[in-house]
C-alpha cells in the first residue's frame, strides 16, 4: 500500500442502470454488472443485486459498518468503498450469492470517498477524507 495527497478526491463512479423508479434508502454509487443486472450502494450500508428486465432486488448484503460511498467492478470483482474506513471487495462463484474477497483498508478513523481499479485490475485506489489517495497492489485472488 502507499500513499499520495490529493487535492481533490473525486465523487462517485456512475454507471446507470437505466432510468426507473423505485424506493431505496439513499442510494450512493450504482454499477452494471452486466446485461441483465445492476448492483448498488447504499446510505443502508447494504449493496443490492437488481435484476434490470422485472426491477427484482435479487441480492441483499450487509456490506459495511456505514455508508457506502462508491462502487467499481473490474473482471468479476465488485469494490465498495465506505465511510467506514474500508475498500470491500466481493465475488461471486457460479450461480451463488455475492460474498467477501477480502479487505483493504488505510489510515485510521478516514471515511473512503472514491474507488477506481486499474483497467488490468492489478491496483486499486480509494480516495479519502483525509485528502489522500491510498493504493493497493494486488491481485483477483483474494482471501477474506
Amino acid at each position: 500500500m502507499f500513499f499520495f495527497k490529493a487535492t481533490i478526491v473525486s465523487g462517485f463512479f456512475y454507471a446507470p442502470c437505466r432510468s426507473i423508479q423505485f424506493k431505496l434508502v439513499g442510494i450512493t454509487s450504482d454499477y452494471r454488472l452486466n446485461t441483465q443486472t445492476c448492483i448498488m450502494g447504499s446510505w443502508d450500508k447494504t449493496l443490492k443485486v437488481w435484476s434490470i428486465s422485472d426491477l427484482k432486488c435479487l441480492e441483499s448484503i450487509k456490506a459495511h459498518d456505514d455508508v457506502i460511498n462508491s462502487l467499481v467492478a473490474c473482471k468479476g470483482i465488485v469494490y465498495s468503498a465506505s465511510a467506514d474506513g474500508k475498500i470491500k471487495a466481493w465475488g461471486k462463484h457460479g450461480n451463488t450469492s455475492h460474498s467477501l474477497q477480502g479487505i483493504l483498508e488505510g489510515h485510521k478513523d478516514v471515511s473512503l470517498n472514491s474507488v477506481t481499479v486499474s483497467e488490468d485490475g492489478k491496483w486499486v485506489y480509494g480516495g479519502g477524507s483525509d485528502e489522500y489517495g491510498m493504493g493497493w497492489e494486488g491481485n483477483t485472488n483474494f482471501s477474506a
